[in-house]
């Protein structure tokens, strides 16, 4: 099959130059927030960038510009600019880092999903509605954040939970969205033991990436550390001790005994109890999945 997404016609278009406007502006975002603290002025930028980001779509279509070069360099743009709003913010709050990391396992996997969709039908898939949903969500919360310098924590980390529940909602769709495609390759061929391996190695690296923070962290994995960066939301710090004790159900580094003790901790006695019995509950069922494999 002849590739056409690399012909000069498919490169040179309105859409795709309005996707490189959108990149070129990043440097004036950066600087405008980290140097100048120009907040209002960053916002212009970001709604700049937003509104080129929304008429190539429309040019595209209304004028067959619609080209394969610009399936992936409308969301490159995107995804730098995102990552760029999440980075800049992490120097004001800490729990940006997490919402960062999954941000990036999630663009590292659809790079990986999109590369293997490549390779077996020769097609590049546009954005679905999850996608879009999770990029306007995304820039909302960011907007917010950058805007409203004296917001409260709670309502911070609150548009930061929403923000993360959403990418990985996305994360999820994707994932059964190219899997289906991916399934299609008759079995034993090239590019079903490319996605194995694919699978092993993202996997591996998770895995990796776990224990060795983990490892590095180790002395802040006893009950009273865990208890002094648990957020003073108390339907936030419950969330974030479920997250902690399916960390633990990946890795071995984590003690369960140390996350029960923390919620004894936070939490007054009731609650701090049907949290270690929800735990344990789930604990068990893992358990008996294992068994039953």
């Amino acid at each position: 099959m002849q590739r056409k997404y690399l012909k000069k016609e498919n490169i040179l278009t309105i859409p795709n130059l309005l996707s490189l406007i959108r990149i070129l502006l990043i440097p004036f975002i950066i600087w405008l927030y980290c140097a100048q603290k120009a907040y209002l002025h960053t916002i212009i930028v970001i709604a700049l960038s937003g509104f080129t980001d929304i008429i190539d779509g429309k040019i595209a279509r209304k004028f067959n510009m619609v080209s394969d070069v610009g399936k992936v360099l409308d969301p490159v743009a995107d995804k730098l600019t995102q990552a760029t709003l999440v980075i800049c913010l992490t120097a004001r709050y800490p729990w940006m880092w997490a919402l960062l990391a999954l941000f990036a396992v999630k663009e590292c996997l659809m790079l990986l999903w999109g590369y293997l969709t490549l390779k077996i039908t020769d097609t590049i898939n546009s954005a679905k509605w999850y996608g879009k949903l999770s990029t306007v969500v995304l820039y909302a919360v960011m907007m917010i954040l950058i805007l409203f310098v004296d917001i409260p924590e709670a309502g911070a980390e609150a548009l930061m939970l929403l923000c993360g529940g959403i990418i990985l909602l996305s994360l999820v769709m994707y994932g059964r969205f190219y899997h289906a495609i991916l399934d299609q390759a008759p079995s034993g061929s090239q590019q079903q033991k490319t996605l194995r391996t694919a699978r092993n190695v993202v996997l591996g690296l998770i895995w990796v990436g776990i224990i060795v923070i983990c490892f590095l962290h180790r002395k802040e994995l006893s009950a009273e550390e865990i208890a002094r960066y648990t957020p003073g939301n108390p339907w936030l710090a419950g969330i974030v001790m479920l997250a902690l004790f399916a960390l633990k159900s990946l890795s071995i580094v984590i003690y369960s005994g140390v996350l029960y003790a923390a919620n004894g901790i936070l939490f007054p006695l009731p609650v701090a109890i049907l949290l270690n019995l929800w735990m344990i509950s789930g604990q068990s069922t893992q358990k008996q999945k294992q068994s039953i494999a």
